[in-house]
């Protein structure tokens, strides 16, 4: 079955620094994202509640090189999107103009949309 294009995805857990989200630098990475910076989607296994479950990270690239984990996608969207997918950073919820965003953002531990620049697999 082939998956659906998919145009935008959320990314989540932006403020928090489990799962491989803080670094040497960081004590939270997803507090560094702006507007406008690039992320690859890449599949990762974490662990939920003790026990491994795969997911899809996004990554940070700075520079043209990979840089830090700052948050992955929801759930929902596991089985909609591949890994390897160049996205951009379009909105951070917590800036909105919008209640309900960032509400959204607050329940999610950190919300951003970004939009596929790429649906093909970037190596």
């Amino acid at each position: 079955m082939e998956r659906q294009t998919v145009r935008f995805v959320d990314i989540v857990g932006l403020h928090n620094g489990n799962n491989g989200r803080s670094c040497e630098r960081h004590e939270v990475c997803g507090r560094e994202l702006k507007k406008n910076d690039l992320l690859l989607l890449r599949k990762c296994i974490v662990e939920v509640d003790g026990k491994p479950q795969g997911a899809i990270a996004a990554i940070q690239i700075l520079n043209g090189q990979l840089g830090c984990r700052v948050g992955f996608i929801g759930r929902h969207m596991l089985k909609r999107v591949d890994q390897n997918i160049l996205v951009q950073v379009t909105e951070l919820y917590d800036e909105s103009e919008l209640l309900q965003d960032r509400q959204r953002s607050y329940k999610n531990c950190g919300m951003a949309l970004c939009c596929v620049l790429q649906n093909q697999n970037f190596q």
